[in-house]
């Protein structure tokens, strides 16, 4: 390994772990105001509005992300850091102080949590466009360890029967933190060792790609030997084929029909009991389907980004394209809020 290699090397680490924490924090105070949100809403006797919590979180970020892709995308990185840290700051003081005002006052403190999260993800990883595009492993990777740590901070929390104010004073310092995670921590690449890895990788594709079309060439070699009795196989069969396909045509029709007449008649068979499936035989069940949704909801997040940062484009156009990903995902959370509050106060009322 040269020394511009191991300096690379070490400056990959240096961004790697920097981003891991600044994606950390950047979530964690959003997860536990999510985390919270039962005790936030049981101290106003509001237990049916839990909901609430995760919507105000997440519904207006829809409309600060479509004005920072509209209007933002100019302004340098560091000012839009420093508007994001100062929300947050406001966000986590209004909450430690949101019992002694009103529940109205919790929601105000929560959008601004909510809104300067999402906000700061848009904005970093707008930011991944300078930087080599795995190097989004390391901010994903820190906003879902955020879910963990969040959680369990929370929890936690709760053990030590810590009150409400305590928790988000607490929680005030990951601020300051978190910008100079971002101001001093994070190194931007020279492009030249940008450009050097890029050349490294697309060398090895071309490797690949070289040597599958050797195995390719060598596989057509061996199906021209084979290519006479292929030929006497395949007049010999296509009378065959022709009256299986006529037959085949005639009576998938009637099997669909004898499928659904014999589905249809089953209840002189077969009775299907109720099934009671949320029950504590099966209660372990939800823990592993959740499990599942994560794990396919962070993999598909860190490989569009991962994608949409690899493309040779100019890097404006990339952080648009980041930015247009993140809308939907606020959308997508915020259906999840809104149906849960129909379901808590309508359906299960």
């Amino acid at each position: 390994m040269t020394s511009r290699e191991r300096k690379g090397f070490w400056l990959d680490i240096r961004n790697i772990s920097a981003f891991f924490v600044i994606g950390l924090l950047n979530n964690l105070s959003f997860v536990a105001v999510n985390s919270s949100a039962k005790v936030l809403c049981g101290d106003f006797h509001m237990e049916h509005w839990v909901g609430s919590i995760l919507f105000f979180n997440v519904s207006f970020s829809f409309f600060v992300r479509i004005a920072h892709s509209a209007f933002l995308l100019n302004v340098p990185f560091t000012i839009r850091m420093i508007i994001t840290s100062v929300m947050y700051l406001l966000g986590l003081i209004g909450m430690a102080n949101s019992q002694k005002v009103g529940f109205w006052f919790v929601l105000v403190s929560v959008v601004l949590v909510g809104t300067s999260s999402n906000l700061g993800e848009s904005i970093l990883v707008g930011y991944m466009k300078l930087f080599p595009p795995n190097q989004i492993c390391g901010f994903s990777s820190g906003t879902g360890f955020a879910g963990i740590a969040g959680a369990g901070l929370i929890a936690f929390f709760q053990w030590l029967h810590t009150s409400i104010k305590t928790q988000y004073f607490i929680l005030a310092p990951v601020v300051v933190i978190y910008f100079i995670t971002y101001l001093l921590w994070i190194k931007i690449p020279k492009n030249e060792d940008i450009q050097s890895q890029r050349v490294t990788e697309e060398e090895g594709i071309k490797k690949d790609i070289n040597q599958y079309d050797i195995q390719q060439q060598q596989q057509s070699e061996d199906d021209e030997d084979n290519t006479y009795i292929k030929f006497q196989r395949k007049l010999s069969g296509e009378e065959m084929e022709e009256s299986n396909k006529q037959k085949t045509a005639t009576f998938a029709p009637k099997s669909t029909g004898i499928g659904v007449f014999i589905s249809r008649s089953s209840l002189y068979l077969i009775k299907i009991k109720k099934l009671h499936f949320i029950s504590p035989r099966f209660v372990w069940f939800l823990f592993a389907h959740m499990i599942f949704v994560g794990l396919m909801g962070g993999g598909m997040y860190v490989n569009v980004f991962y994608l949409i940062l690899d493309l040779k484009m100019h890097h404006k156009e990339k952080e648009l394209a980041t930015n247009i990903v993140m809308i939907f995902i606020t959308v997508g959370i915020t259906l999840a809020a809104v149906s849960c509050l129909i379901v808590r106060n309508f359906w299960l009322k």
